[in-house]
């Protein structure tokens, strides 16, 4: 998912690259300008979103206990949705493994297909466990600090077509920056708040730095060009925690990037709450208003 935003935002800068050579503002908005825009946003406000308004529960396991999962009201992991079987199977963890095993006469599947009974989950380098599948139901194990989570979606969950969508703002070739990337040579660790209302630990890789009117600002980011920021409209007009935002990463020997405020959207958790977001920290935040991208409302 992320890798298909990325595809976006690197034509996207091409775009940008290619109105350059007039010193008008408004040319930054070309027609193909534009029309990657549209597809940024259709993106977010369908498939980026439906992934996480699929969401249904996240549940909190111990290590050392079994826990049983399914529609069953005996479950220890209770999943009251349609068609989904009394018991899916069990999970068992330790403090470095995550055994789930099926239930007998019950389907479940990797993401690859194969049909499993018992299995040793894999972790990705976000925590992350491979994604196991039962009918409508998927389902991964995340790590979270020293404790872990399951996390369940809903393929049919009706939220994904009932969700109204946020508004957002006009489009403004103000916020569309030209900025200089540098990487650290050592990551700076900081402590940010979570949704999960526990402080998180994040590695900063890079900082981009820009001008706005007349100012110079800084901002940390993560791999892949990943931003947190808050800015003078959080908590009025956007999200109370934030908002973020992808950039594009130069080529090898390059530091110049586009940032395009215009793109910046709401994390997950402001719809959704059973998500676990990190929110930026204090560097992160701009004192100027950010009259650019995704809007918060209820």
């Amino acid at each position: 998912m992320k890798n298909i935003i990325r595809v976006l935002l690197a034509i996207l800068v091409l775009n940008m690259v290619s109105c350059t050579n007039t010193s008008e503002t408004t040319s930054k908005l070309t027609e193909a300008y534009l029309a990657d825009y549209d597809s940024i946003i259709a993106y977010r406000e369908g498939a980026g979103r439906a992934h996480y308004l699929q969401l249904v529960a996240l549940f909190p396991i111990s290590p050392f206990e079994i826990y049983s999962i399914g529609s069953d009201q005996s479950s220890d992991l209770l999943l009251e949705i349609p068609e989904v079987p009394g018991t899916i199977g069990t999970l068992f963890s330790t403090p470095d493994s995550t055994i789930f095993t099926a239930a007998e006469g019950t389907i479940v599947t990797t993401s690859d297909g194969d049909t499993i009974q018992s299995k040793a989950l894999e972790f990705d380098q976000y925590d992350n466990s491979e994604k196991l599948h039962s009918g409508r139901i998927e389902f991964i194990v995340k790590a979270f600090q020293d404790k872990r989570f399951i996390r369940v979606w809903d393929l049919e969950n009706p939220r994904v077509a009932a969700f109204p969508g946020y508004e957002w703002y006009d489009l403004n070739p103000d916020f569309i920056l030209t900025a200089e990337y540098e990487p650290l040579k050592t990551p700076i660790v900081v402590t940010v708040p979570t949704s999960m209302g526990v402080q998180d630990r994040v590695s900063f890789t890079g900082k981009v730095t820009f001008e706005y009117q007349g100012e110079k600002y800084e901002l940390l980011s993560e791999g892949g060009g990943f931003l947190m920021f808050g800015d003078e409209t959080t908590g009025v007009e956007t999200y109370g925690s934030g908002r973020y935002l992808y950039f594009e990463l130069p080529k090898d020997g390059e530091k110049e990037v586009m940032v395009d405020f215009n793109v910046s959207y709401n994390p997950p958790c402001s719809y959704s709450d059973v998500t676990t977001c990190r929110f930026p920290p204090k560097q992160n935040y701009l004192p100027f208003e950010v009259l650019a991208g995704e809007k918060y409302h209820h």
